[in-house]
């Protein structure tokens, strides 16, 4: 049934003014005079489609194999009586060519069948994509984490061990990107299966929270001449060793996941400072325990701040670390190579979180002329410099460096073994093996962030900051 049998149609008057509500005679003429000499444009009747036959394989290389032995128009004629429906020429065409195509390629010149060719767009990996399917099939079989940044891993190794001339880097045409593993995720009936996270809400009044903060860093800068340099914001953020966020991705209608060696254990704190010009300092990083023995075995930058918390989140003896070891050196450095004096004042954001209101910590603070600003509760989504660009760019270099690592470590496996399906499923991913190597991660994250000054100043800027200082 046609949708304009539920639509009323209107005469063409009605589209129309009607003179006789108009306020005087003469503007009545006008309107009828104007009616009468209008034309409205005509909606073009659309013709009607033909009909169009859906031929079995059988039937396709019946009527190729007849045009090849008999003409198009003798074929035409004979399948259109035969069917009774008419049959195109057109359309015999093609299945003539197809035919002898398939008749050339098979060892017995004899085609039974002409099926279809595939429809859509073909698969970016190709005959390769069935082997990474394989893959991921067998790794979720044995409770392993499946996500985007698992199968981009996975992808890669594959298109190395097989075609690695197929991959961009090697000057191939398949750079391998998120859309591709979630095409993949997507064929396979996989889902996201996420943990529920509460909506942030702002402040009804943000508006004016906003504008107060943001004449409160104004009011501080103005007063004590503090330059970009000097100006800290502060943040921690949670850290996966793997990368899996809060999610990973299984069949469609599983109501139980299982996944492999998740726990607090396999996440750390980063806290990182930046500042107003664009620069990084050095980061402070948190591991679980109680003692050093939980760091891992590896030699760290010099200057970052390596400890520990009995849950790996940040505290006020971890404020008190951070203030001492990375803070407070900055700024006195800053000052000397500024030439400026020691009791200059310096100006460091951060959140009300509860180990940033210790007195000791602040106490400190004040005796090294360093003023405090702190972001609005339920706003550091949108005034914290950190938040608004670097931690998601930090944490994707993280990500990108896991995938580099997964993929070489399936690389080394597959080497190792014939069995292709079980390489994903033995790569080890217990804690004492990942700790150096997500140690080695970090720095290059960190270096990667510490090179791009324009996205340090654009994080202020978004704020709203750069433009009051």
């Amino acid at each position: 049934m046609s949708i304009l049998n539920f639509i009323k149609k209107r005469k063409r008057d009605e589209f129309l003014p009607d003179p006789e509500k108009e306020n005087s005679k003469e503007e009545a003429e006008l309107c009828e005079f104007i009616n009468d000499s209008l034309e409205l444009p005509k909606t073009p009747k659309r013709e009607k489609r033909g009909t169009y036959n859906v031929y079995s394989p059988e039937i396709r290389a019946k009527i190729g194999k007849y045009a090849v032995e008999n003409g198009v128009m003798n074929a035409s004629r004979h399948f259109t009586s035969e069917l009774g429906s008419p049959v195109r020429e057109s359309t015999i065409r093609n299945l003539k060519k197809a035919y002898m195509k398939s008749r050339d390629r098979t060892p017995c010149r004899r085609v039974l069948e002409l099926p279809k060719g595939d429809r859509g767009r073909p698969l970016m990996l190709g005959k390769y994509d069935e082997l990474v399917q394989n893959h991921i099939r067998k790794l979720r079989l044995n409770g392993g984490i499946v996500n985007t940044w698992i199968v981009m891993s996975i992808s890669r190794a594959v298109l190395m061990v097989h075609q690695k001339s197929l991959l961009s880097e090697f000057g191939g045409p398949i750079t391998i990107e998120k859309s591709l593993a979630e095409s993949i995720l997507r064929r396979m009936g996989y889902a996201k299966r996420k943990g529920t996270k509460s909506v942030k809400v702002l402040p009804s009044d943000f508006e004016n929270v906003k504008a107060d903060f943001l004449q409160r860093i104004k009011t501080v800068v103005k007063k004590h001449s503090i330059p970009e340099c000097l100006i800290i914001n502060v943040d921690e953020t949670g850290v996966n060793i793997v990368p899996v966020g809060n999610w990973t991705m299984d069949l469609e209608g599983n109501k139980q996941v299982k996944i492999t060696g998740l726990d607090d254990k396999r996440q750390i704190t980063v806290t990182l400072a930046s500042t107003a010009s664009g620069v990084l300092l050095d980061p402070q990083v948190i591991y679980e325990g109680k003692t050093p023995a939980c760091h891992p075995k590896f030699k760290f930058p010099e200057g970052w701040a390596i400890t520990q918390s009995e849950n790996h989140w940040a505290n006020s003896v971890t404020t008190r670390e951070l203030v001492n070891s990375i803070i407070i050196p900055y700024v006195k450095s800053t000052r000397k190579r500024l030439g400026i004096k020691a009791t200059s004042k310096a100006l460091l954001l951060w959140d009300v979180f509860r180990g940033h209101q210790d007195d000791e910590a602040r106490a400190i603070l004040k005796r090294n002329n360093i003023e405090l600003v702190y972001i609005p509760p339920n706003c550091t989504d949108q005034l914290q410099p950190l938040d608004q660009l670097v931690n998601k760019e930090f944490k994707g270099a993280l990500k990108k460096e896991f995938q580099k690592w997964y993929a070489d470590s399936i690389l080394d496996k597959m080497s190792e073994k014939s069995d292709d399906e079980s390489v994903v499923s033995s790569i080890n991913l217990k804690l004492s093996v990942l700790k150096p190597v997500h140690a080695q991660w970090l720095v290059r994250a960190i270096d990667s962030i510490t090179a791009r000054k324009e996205l340090l100043v654009k994080s202020f800027e978004t704020t709203g900051i750069l433009n009051v200082i």
